[in-house]
């Protein structure tokens, strides 16, 4: 969580465990961390074996601020085994800023933080064994027959990211605090697929990834008496991906040339329509009574999760096979893959559940 935002990946397919596909917040407007594992609270929930609470930075009396740039390039790496230098650049800036906005009552915080970065692929047309002069013609024909423009040779995998925070901090009285934070990330990318050291995509049949975070929560912690404490807390995530964001309408077109190599391009099949968004809700009412060595704690806790994922292999384009570039030109396909939803609106084969706890 990150000041009351449960920014877990829901839907289960990164690997990091985020809803976005890289850190959810920058580390200069971290904090506090706390680590709990195999947590035994009641209020724990939503995790198994730890949870990683982050407290981001506030603003104060006095406007501060912060910024940094981090930066490498081919020059801060060591050569390849060939003797050449990878084609490789990263680059991280990020600003923050703090300050009053009533003196002692009202106060802010933000940060703002883009990275980009771009490494070689680990397949050229050199190592697939495949000739430009192929290449070219497999171009030109897709072009002239078909009027689609399979792209080129794309020699890096892109990864672009800005996230951004704004938070709130505000003194209503002596007793009363209202915190307010809003944090988005989104992030895109363009990866290598379908190449290997007898094959290779053009840049049309890269993944391309866009993904998107927002979150924001408003916490109200009370005092009322000597140990006596309640917060109300109400928290909203919304994460969303798309996996073939140019909305690409064109096929998958696979070629097979002499020595067992292959050619592709267009939108990869099982990307051409795979689309998915989650949100979740969280509202919780909490009461805490300290006396001598007693802690007292009672509440209400409601969350609501929605997921609507729409993922169907070979729609809506299709996946087609040719035995040789001749038989691209005479379009004569040696194979043809389709499966749609029998409205033939992919979107109706999508799935739309939500599942509420108490």
């Amino acid at each position: 969580t990150i000041d009351g935002i449960r920014l877990n990946d829901d839907f289960g397919l990164n690997r990091s465990g985020n809803p976005g596909l890289a850190n959810p917040v920058s580390i200069d407007a971290i904090d506090q961390i706390a680590v709990k594992v195999a947590d035994y609270d009641v209020e724990a929930s939503q995790y198994i074996g730890g949870n990683v609470n982050i407290i981001t930075k506030s603003g104060t009396n006095k406007l501060h601020g912060s910024g940094y740039i981090y930066f490498r390039n081919d020059k801060f790496a060591g050569d390849l085994p060939n003797g050449s230098k990878p084609n490789l650049k990263d680059s991280t800036y990020g600003a923050t800023l703090g300050g009053p906005i009533i003196k002692d009552r009202v106060f802010f915080f933000m940060n703002y933080e883009k990275f980009t970065t771009s490494t070689p692929t680990n397949f050229t047309p050199a190592i697939a064994g495949i000739s430009t002069a192929d290449i070219t013609s497999f171009q030109n024909i897709i072009k002239s027959t078909y009027g689609y423009d399979v792209g080129g040779i794309q020699t890096t995998n892109n990864f672009d990211d800005e996230r951004l925070l704004a938070k709130i901090d505000a003194n209503i009285t002596n007793n009363h605090r209202l915190v307010l934070t809003y944090t988005q990330d989104k992030a895109t990318s363009s990866e290598q697929q379908n190449s290997s050291a007898n094959s290779f995509a053009l840049s049309s049949g890269y993944l391309n990834r866009t993904r998107q975070v927002q979150g924001y929560s408003a916490v109200l912690y009370s005092s009322w008496a000597p140990g006596l404490s309640t917060e109300l807390l109400y928290s909203h995530k919304k994460a969303s991906e798309n996996r073939n964001p140019s909305n690409d309408k064109f096929a998958q077109f696979v070629v097979s040339l002499p020595g067992s190599k292959t050619l592709y391009s267009g939108p990869n099949f099982p990307f051409q329509f795979n689309d998915a968004s989650n949100r979740y809700d969280d509202f919780k009412a909490q009461a805490r009574y300290e006396f001598d060595n007693h802690n007292l704690q009672a509440g209400y806790e409601y969350q609501h999760f929605k997921l609507i994922n729409n993922f169907i292999l070979f729609a809506p384009n299709g996946y087609y096979t040719f035995a040789s570039l001749a038989d691209l030109t005479a379009r004569t396909a040696t194979g043809f893959t389709y499966e749609n939803a029998p409205s033939g609106n992919p979107a109706d084969a999508g799935a739309n559940w939500a599942y509420s706890i108490h």
